[in-house]
C-alpha cells in the first residue's frame, strides 16, 4: 500500500492526487450574466449536491492566477463567480455527453464580455426564476440562488453553495416515476488523468 502524506505534496501532485481519487465527478456548466448584462456560461467539475429540505448544491471554483509585469502572482475571481456574487443569481446545467466539444470551447479563458453560449453555438432563453439566461437545448438545468461561500486554500477556491429554486427537464429524460434517468440523456462526467468519461 503506498501512503501519500497530504503535508508533504507539492500542490500539483495534491491537485492530481484528489482528481484522480474523487470520480467520476459531474460536470456543471454554470451560466451566469454580469450587472452590465454580459451572459457567461463555463463548466466546473467540483459539484454535488448538499441537501434535499432546501433543494441545495454546492460547486467549487479556483481563483484565475496572474502575473504582473514585476512577476508578482495575483489571484482573481473568475467571471462565473464575480457574476454570481455581484447578482446573487446561477443556473447549473448538466451538461451531456453530446455537448463535450462545446463544453470543452467554453472552459477556455475568454474575456469577461465574451457570451460563451453564443461563441459555441448554444440558444439562450430567460430563466423564469432568476435573471439569468439559460441553455434551451440541454436536458437538465437548475436555477439557483446564492445562499453563501467559503474560500479556501492557496491560490483561493470558492465553495458556492446555492439554493434550487427550480428545475427545467427535457421530457424525454423524465420516467413514468418522474424520476430522471441518466441513460436517456448520458451525462458527461469527469475523470481523472483519462479526461472523459465515454
Amino acid at each position: 500500500m503506498i501512503q501519500r502524506d497530504a503535508a508533504a505534496l507539492s500542490r500539483r501532485e495534491a491537485y492530481f492526487l484528489l482528481i484522480d481519487s474523487i470520480v467520476p465527478r459531474p460536470v456543471a456548466w454554470v451560466s451566469t450574466v454580469s450587472p452590465a448584462g454580459v451572459p457567461n456560461l463555463a463548466p466546473f467539475s467540483f459539484f454535488t449536491g448538499l441537501s434535499a429540505q432546501p433543494p441545495t448544491l454546492v460547486l467549487s471554483i479556483a481563483s484565475r492566477l496572474e502575473r504582473g509585469a514585476d512577476g508578482a502572482r495575483s489571484a482573481r475571481a473568475k467571471d462565473t463567480l464575480a457574476n454570481l456574487r455581484a447578482t446573487g443569481e446561477f443556473i447549473v446545467h448538466t451538461a451531456p455527453k453530446a455537448k463535450h466539444a462545446e463544453v470543452m470551447a467554453s472552459s477556455e479563458n475568454h474575456p469577461p464580455e465574451v457570451d460563451e453560449a453564443a461563441l459555441v453555438g448554444l440558444a439562450t432563453v430567460a430563466g423564469t426564476w432568476t435573471s439569468v439566461p439559460r441553455v434551451e437545448s440541454l436536458p437538465v438545468a437548475m436555477e439557483c440562488r446564492l445562499l453563501d461561500e467559503l474560500s479556501v486554500g492557496d491560490p483561493p477556491t470558492t465553495l458556492v453553495v446555492g439554493e434550487v429554486l427550480g428545475w427545467h427537464l427535457d421530457e424525454a429524460v423524465v420516467g413514468d416515476d418522474s424520476r430522471l434517468y441518466s441513460a436517456h440523456w448520458e451525462p458527461l462526467a469527469r475523470l481523472g488523468v483519462e479526461g472523459f468519461q465515454d
